[in-house]
């Protein structure tokens, strides 16, 4: 899933598939059946009918990478950003700071406020 403009293309847990340099792998996004198998964060979204975590009153919780802390601050901060901005917004703002292929190693490890205001620095 590579379209920019899709919607579908951000993860249940706020991870931007569309950027993803795994798509070239032939990952086509969790959305899609790609993706972790078993997802927590999926499961949980789609038991609840949610779109995703940004939906979800008990944001952040423990599972899948929000337990880990190597993601846990990436996928908040994500999710945060569609909060306040939507998820047209985030995906945009995304693609504008941080390009077409992400580098998701050199997010792991960032906090959920280093997130943001990376998203946010003009």
């Amino acid at each position: 899933m590579t379209d920019w403009g899709d919607t579908r293309s951000v993860a249940y847990c706020g991870l931007v598939c569309a950027g993803c340099p795994g798509l070239s792998d032939g990952c086509v996004g969790c959305r899609e059946g790609g993706g972790d198998d078993p997802c927590q964060v999926r499961d949980c979204c789609v038991a609840k009918g949610y779109e995703g975590c940004w939906e979800c009153e008990q944001m952040p919780c423990d599972k899948g990478c929000f337990g880990r802390p190597e993601w846990a601050g990436v996928c908040t901060g994500l999710i945060q950003a569609v909060q306040v901005r939507s998820l047209e917004g985030m995906l945009a703002r995304v693609r504008e700071k941080l390009g077409d292929v992400l580098d998701f190693a050199a997010l792991s490890g960032l906090s959920a406020e280093q997130v943001r205001e990376m998203l946010d620095a003009e």
